[in-house]
């Protein structure tokens, strides 16, 4: 894993180059949003692998989290 954070999931789509590079299993994301009790990926907005390795959900990003989240990796 890199040290720095990375999304795996952003608004909708499965960003698969960043999975890879990271080495995430998509049973990993299902896993983690299950543990939060969220069912369907479409109520997620944002998943970022943290440098620990966990999953941090955002359910509902608004435009001032969007400018927070503007350095987390969103590719490659």
């Amino acid at each position: 894993m890199t040290r720095s954070f990375s999304s795996v999931f952003y608004k909708g789509e499965i960003l698969y180059t960043a999975m890879k590079k990271e080495r995430i299993a998509i049973e990993k994301i299902y896993s983690a949003t299950r543990r939060k009790g969220i069912s369907k990926l479409d109520r997620i907005d944002m998943i970022i692998l943290e440098t620990t390795g966990d999953m941090a959900i955002i359910e509902q990003l608004t435009k001032l989290e969007e400018t927070n989240f503007k350095n987390v990796k969103m590719h490659s």
